[in-house]
């Protein structure tokens, strides 16, 4: 399902810049970053798919969550006890991927499938996406792994 998400969110934005650019006449990465987002999630958010917030705070770190309500994955499935938002992770990797032009990598963290309220993704480089998978399989929450990356500390 990651892999079918990846192919996907790169697809959508080569599509999604060629609309942006005729749609406001202007160059996508000339354009107000949280208003581009928006304008790519809003489809996505009218067709049921969720409502999201963009956290770009350690986007100088090399890392971003996002974090994802009504994913229609996980409720579909309800609680299973792990992150199942799979295909998501993968559209949110190949989207930014194509976004940066730098080769991203996405993994969820908390999942609505786990009994929590929401959906929280991590998009970065390959190794930290691999750092937070392990966390996780250890038995990481969310915020101990938004923790130990922000302070730049490895998880015990």
């Amino acid at each position: 399902m990651y892999t079918i998400g990846c192919e996907w969110g790169q697809k959508d934005a080569f599509f999604f810049e060629k609309w942006f650019e005729r749609e406001f006449e202007r160059n996508m990465r000339q354009s107000n970053l949280m208003f581009l987002l928006e304008t790519w999630w809003w489809p996505f958010t009218s067709q049921g798919w969720g409502r999201w917030e963009v956290d770009m705070g350690d986007r100088k770190q090399g890392f971003m969550f996002i974090n994802l309500f009504d994913s229609a994955v996980a409720r579909t499935l309800g609680d299973v006890g792990l992150p199942v938002c799979h295909l998501y992770a993968g559209l949110f990797a190949g989207f930014f991927t194509e976004l940066v032009r730098k080769q991203l990598s996405c993994i969820e963290i908390q999942c609505y499938s786990m009994g929590e309220t929401y959906c929280k993704f991590l998009i970065g480089g390959k190794d930290r996406i691999d750092a937070a998978g392990f966390w996780l399989n250890e038995g990481a929450t969310a915020r101990d792994i938004e923790k130990c990356l922000r302070s730049g500390e490895r998880l015990q």
